[in-house]
């Protein structure tokens, strides 16, 4: 069976509180009135996001209760690989993604100038 990520709640790292996935997703949808097209997750601060997606992870999380991410990994992982695998998400960041045009490409210049200098 392919190993997934499942996330059934949230911490808030400003103010310290937590909250389950579904409430957390119908705050999302609720305040941007559009479904994100990709989770990206981001174990460490010095890495950027690793976008998941897109699937209907919105939709089963509000039919689960929980967030589902299936991760990469192969059929020859043990069931200890696994267990790190998924432990090492314990702590990492989590944001929502939607893919603007002219956003993406103002970032592909801004980014082109920052190579050039």
């Amino acid at each position: 069976l392919p190993t997934a990520l499942c996330i059934t709640k949230l911490r808030n790292t400003e103010t310290s509180s937590e909250i389950n996935a579904d409430a957390w997703m119908m705050q999302i949808l609720r305040s941007t009135r559009t479904e994100p097209e990709f989770i990206g997750i981001q174990k460490n601060v010095r890495d950027g996001y690793e976008l998941e997606g897109p699937n209907d992870w919105a939709r089963t999380t509000l039919d689960l209760g929980s967030t589902v991410i299936p991760l990469n990994t192969t059929d020859d992982n043990t069931e200890d690989d696994d267990d790190n695998l998924l432990s090492s998400f314990r702590g990492c960041k989590i944001d929502l993604f939607a893919l603007d045009r002219e956003a993406c490409c103002q970032d592909v210049q801004d980014t082109l100038k920052k190579l050039q200098e």
